[in-house]
């Protein structure tokens, strides 16, 4: 059996009909194998790619991964579409790009720089807009409480700074008000309040920007070497971390304030070294992801191959984050206003945070809720724990089950079309069960990771100075509060994992072949090419070369009970 259509019968794709978009051509036509006549011997492996690339349709042609056939025909159906350009058709293995690096002079160019500071600019443009309507929003109520505390009080450099200080916190980020005073000669004091805690709206828009940005770049000019693929990505950490620094240090609040027998400096910015560090982090990383995306070489763009066996299951795990982040995100913004009085200039302030903690509680997870305060000799403290079976949740909170299990499910149809399905194995050769760790660990990861870095809110104080007896140790000299996920709440993601990897082995097939453009549509570039003809799809641009296609067996699909 191969690709070569009989000499007596015209190619259903004729080369060069409809070359119309550019992209991976699409593979040659399989006539059917009628049900008497030769077959194919016992044990052979199906011939791919035997036409030349230049003898191939355009993307946007093709047909489905293989011959598209009636499911539940008796035929291999599943062969990877056409080669890349540039690489070598191989017999019995699945087509990726193959061929040698053109070679370059240098790995640092003007459209390296220019490349990787213009994903710099485009990301910290979305993040300072998102971080300027959010400030625009509250900084009206933050001035009205102000001034009705203080009339004296200088306002009005905080809408400058507040954008800033938000866009730093998205990110990881701390910020720092810092107090110094003086009076009648005898009480001088200085204090220091730190803040954590990101508002998770901007968090997402930024990062969105920015991967959606880098693989862009990366689609129209890629990369040329390994070394004009990291220089690209050190450019835009560096460059972003840097002006983003910077414009802290610049737009820092600071103001003081003298009267009689009292002056005081007061300074709010996000000059720490946390401010610095974690937005390097996270910006080296969402750029790292953005260009693998968009490059045609993937993981071996970057020179990290192994990271094809983390990709499936990672983006199973960030798109169940995705779901139910946005369907809490939406209850958020009704039940904080009303349950819990939250003024509404601050709900798209607390939103992403109460939305993540409300999928949290709603996964059988827990909040932990903690404060202590020691002045002088006195030390006052406590801390909470809140589940889904405490008494202070409310019942209707329980309806957030039904989200939990749609996302399962939504996870479950992602996870099994971009797996081998379990018709496609051996047996005693492979098993789908021997992978089952793997959603498992991403998910424990992932909220791990959140819970750690984005999701706990955090205020820390340290009041010192002399003269404090005159208020009879009224004034804390330490304070602490911080709200966040109970430590073991990463566990409970992963036995969620673990659900979902259950059901992407039984349930989710049959339910993907009931649904195959929604199933193909969650499976994206990373549909696994067994699943190309019951899915009726052609092999995607920058498809995920997936670890197990060296030479696969020919599949036969299930008879449709």
């Amino acid at each position: 059996m191969t690709d070569q259509p009989p000499p007596d019968q015209t190619p259903e794709n004729p080369p060069g009909s409809n070359p119309g978009q550019q992209g991976i051509p699409s593979p040659p036509s399989i006539p059917p194998q009628p049900a008497t006549g030769p077959q194919p011997a016992p044990g052979s492996q199906p011939v791919y790619h035997q036409q030349a690339y230049s003898q191939q349709q355009a993307y946007g042609q093709q047909q489905a991964y293989g011959q598209q056939q009636a499911y539940g025909q008796q035929q291999v159906y599943s062969q990877p579409a056409g080669p890349y350009p540039g690489s070598q058709p191989q017999q019995g293995t699945y087509s990726f790009p193959t061929g040698p690096w053109p070679a370059r002079q240098s790995p640092i160019d003007g459209l390296t720089i220019r490349e990787g500071l213009v994903t710099a600019a485009i990301g910290l443009a979305a993040g300072f807009i998102a971080s300027l309507i959010i400030s625009v929003i509250i900084v009206s109520t933050i001035n009205d409480a102000i001034t009705d505390f203080a009339d004296d009080l200088p306002t009005g450099s905080l809408g400058f700074v507040l954008p800033f200080i938000l866009f730093a916190l998205a990110l990881g980020g701390s910020a720092a008000l810092r107090f110094s005073g003086q009076a009648f000669d005898e009480l001088s004091a200085s204090a220091a309040v730190h803040f954590a805690g990101a508002p998770l709206l901007i968090t997402a828009v930024f990062t969105t920007a920015l991967v959606w940005w880098s693989m862009l770049s990366e689609r129209r000019h890629p990369s040329r070497t390994i070394a004009a693929f990291w220089i690209r990505i050190g450019l835009t950490t560096l460059a972003l971390t840097t002006v983003l620094f910077l414009l802290q240090l610049i737009f820092a609040s600071r103001s003081t304030i003298t009267e009689d027998y009292f002056s005081a400096s007061i300074e709010f910015s996000a000059v720490t070294p946390r401010t610095f560090f974690l937005p390097l982090i996270f910006i080296l990383i969402a750029t790292t992801i953005g260009r693998i995306l968009g490059h045609h070489r993937g993981c071996d763009a970057a020179g990290l191959p192994w990271l094809r066996y983390a990709a499936a299951p990672a983006r199973t795990a960030l798109l169940h984050l995705v779901v139910v982040g946005t369907i809490f995100l939406i209850v958020s913004f009704f039940v904080l206003p009303l349950h819990f009085d939250v003024n509404g200039s601050f709900v798209p302030l607390l939103a992403g945070t109460a939305a993540l903690m409300m999928a949290a509680l709603t996964h059988l997870g827990g909040l932990s809720a903690s404060g202590s305060a020691l002045a002088g000799d006195g030390h006052e403290g406590g801390s909470t724990a809140v589940t889904m079976f405490s008494d202070t949740i409310p019942g209707t909170l329980w309806l957030g089950l039904l989200a939990v299990l749609l996302a399962a499910f939504i996870a479950a149809v992602a996870a099994a079309v971009t797996r081998r399905p379990s018709w496609a194995h051996q047996p005693g050769v492979s098993s789908p069960w021997t992978a089952i760790w793997q959603l498992p660990v991403a998910f424990g990861l992932l909220w791990g990771l959140l819970s750690l870095v984005l999701l706990p809110v955090t205020v820390s104080g340290r009041v010192s100075g002399q003269g404090a007896e005159l208020f009879d140790g009224e004034i804390p000299a330490m304070l602490n509060l911080s709200v966040g996920l109970l430590p073991w709440t990463f566990l409970i993601f992963a036995l969620w994992g673990l659900l979902i990897e259950v059901l992407a082995i039984t349930l989710a097939p049959r339910l993907a072949l009931t649904m195959p453009q929604l199933a193909a549509w969650l499976g994206g570039r990373a549909v696994h090419p067994y699943w190309g003809q019951p899915l009726g799809i052609s092999e995607p641009r920058g498809a995920l070369r997936h670890p197990d296609m060296k030479t696969p067996p020919p599949p036969v699909a299930p008879l449709d009970d």
